[in-house]
């Protein structure tokens, strides 16, 4: 029986939790920005008994003042502390989902574990430029790059709060996008606990894709699958992206699929029949 608790990772860490006396492994569901990410953790919330509210925000707040995203060691060390949590004579198994939007860099000491499993949401880049370009001018900060167009943002290079989730620099956002679908989808050619989950699977499968994901980690799902509302997520500001614009979007977006030294044949084979 699921429960809720509030947990203290350390002493000025409390976490509100939803926590099971059955054992099961840690979810943490992965992407670049605007990725399809709650639209993964709702469906998995709606169809088993993890949890997508509360949920676990592995990001600035509340996690960083706590936990060095740049140290392995520690990243490593927090869900260590998360797995099998001892509380008075039981132990506790987390059910609130992990969201997550760091770069495989960021968990590679937790690739390969048994008792965590990264759901990594992989997204068109063209529709993930656009909607990304929109979500960054909805904020007064600097998020990220401001263009006046969806193609001088592809080129853009990165800057302002979203380089908190990067390991490496890179001269534009569809290189940074690039790389961070490179390095998850490489982990996942490599270790069992990550599973590449594209969004538009998800949207026209739900029942094969939560299938999947369930079979490979183990977890308990409904035996008819409910696909989540894809309007629970935090919308971009009502920017309107002309026609001829897109256009020349795409086309930076097909010269860096073609790339040799861009990218894995993995991902160029993903996107292939788009562009």
């Amino acid at each position: 029986m699921a429960r809720s608790m509030l947990v203290t990772i350390n002493t000025k860490l409390p976490l509100p939790l939803i926590t099971s006396e059955t054992e099961s492994p840690i979810i943490v569901v992965c992407s670049h920005e605007r990725s399809g990410t709650h639209h993964m953790m709702n469906t998995l919330s709606l169809n088993s008994d993890y949890c997508a509210d509360p949920f676990i925000n592995f990001d600035l707040n509340p996690i960083s003042a706590y936990v060095n995203f740049f140290h392995p060691q520690g990243v490593e060390g927090f869900f260590q502390k998360l797995i099998g949590i001892e509380h008075k004579s039981s132990r506790l198994f987390v059910r609130s989902i992990v969201k997550s939007h760091h770069d495989a860099d960021c968990f590679r000491l937790l690739m390969g574990s048994k008792n965590v499993y990264f759901v990594y949401m992989l997204r068109d880049p063209l529709s993930v430029m656009e909607s990304f370009w929109k979500f960054i001018h909805r904020w007064e900060w600097s998020e990220g790059p401001k263009t006046s167009s969806l193609a001088e943002f592809v080129l853009a290079p990165p800057r302002g709060q979203l380089m908190r989730y990067q390991s490496d620099t890179y001269p534009s956002m569809i290189d940074r996008w690039c790389a961070h679908a490179d390095k998850w989808l490489l982990a996942a050619e490599e270790f069992n606990n990550v599973i590449p989950v594209e969004q538009e699977a998800l949207s026209l499968s739900p029942e094969p894709t939560i299938s999947k994901i369930a079979r490979i980690t183990g977890i308990s799902v409904n035996e008819e699958i409910v696909e989540a509302s894809k309007e629970s997520y935090i919308t971009g500001a009502d920017l309107h992206t002309e026609v001829h614009d897109r256009e020349v979007a795409r086309e930076i977006i097909f010269n860096h699929l073609r790339k040799t030294n861009c990218l894995s044949e993995t991902l160029k084979n993903r996107f292939s029949n788009l562009y």
